[in-house]
């Protein structure tokens, strides 16, 4: 009784205790005394993703009663999206997040990192499809803008989202997506120079007819008064 009744805790852990089924409080750093068996820890399981060589795997963590507090670094399998100009993109994300609150991370939450990978493949897919295939290549950061949303998200269960980043992007047949949209650009620029060499030409010809009809006009003006003066001469 007395060696399940002290508790150890180490610098960025924290324990959480309950009564008997009922939560009680937090165990931080520092020894603490409890009465065990009355009260006792709360136990959680996780099942997560890490990195091994080229592959993600899932790994298993059972029965932990220690939540650690430190800032961690999630990685997750690659996900296929659609962008906007319906090109499918394989995009590699990884996550940095830390639990800010033990007790919201174990009663608010089941598997945290499966509920975060997840949250973060809605987030990527929406964002993704609201951009092209260029932008997502040439610039990764466009992606990142997702981190506030996800955080406001994660604040519910005890999670502060510290970063979201964008490790590698895969494009499937890019060459014959940017070939289509480059096809596209040429298009759209021969139609608006034909466009104005219309114009162009639509002006000079305007302004032709309207000379000749001016120089008409003049002309005809000048034979009523000579024929006016002639006749006056005459009288």
């Amino acid at each position: 009784v007395l060696y399940n009744s002290i508790y150890f805790v180490k610098e960025r852990q924290q324990i959480v205790m309950e009564l008997c089924g009922k939560y009680t409080h937090t165990l931080k750093a520092g020894p603490h005394f409890v009465l065990w068996p009355f009260y006792r820890p709360k136990t959680y399981s996780w099942k997560y993703f890490v990195t091994q060589g080229n592959n993600v795997v899932p790994v298993r963590k059972l029965n932990q009663t220690i939540v650690l507090t430190k800032s961690e670094v999630m990685d997750f399998p690659k996900q296929d999206v659609i962008s906007r100009d319906n090109a499918r993109v394989t995009l590699d994300a990884v996550m940095g997040y830390r639990i800010s609150n033990a007790k919201k991370m174990i009663y608010n939450s089941q598997n945290l990192p499966y509920m975060l990978a997840k949250l973060l493949q809605a987030q990527v897919r929406n964002v993704a499809g609201t951009l092209d295939v260029d932008s997502i290549v040439d610039d990764t950061t466009a992606l990142s803008g997702i981190q506030l949303s996800l955080n406001q998200i994660a604040q519910r269960w005890g999670v502060t989202i510290e970063k979201v980043g964008i490790q590698g992007v895969e494009a499937r047949q890019l060459k014959d997506v940017l070939a289509k949209r480059k096809r596209a650009e040429l298009g759209n620029k021969e139609i608006i120079i034909q466009a104005k060499t219309t114009k162009q030409t639509t002006i000079v010809d305007s302004e032709g007819r309207r000379d000749k009809m001016i120089t008409e006009a003049k002309g005809t003006l000048e034979q009523s008064i000579s024929r006016a003066r002639g006749t006056a001469a005459a009288i």
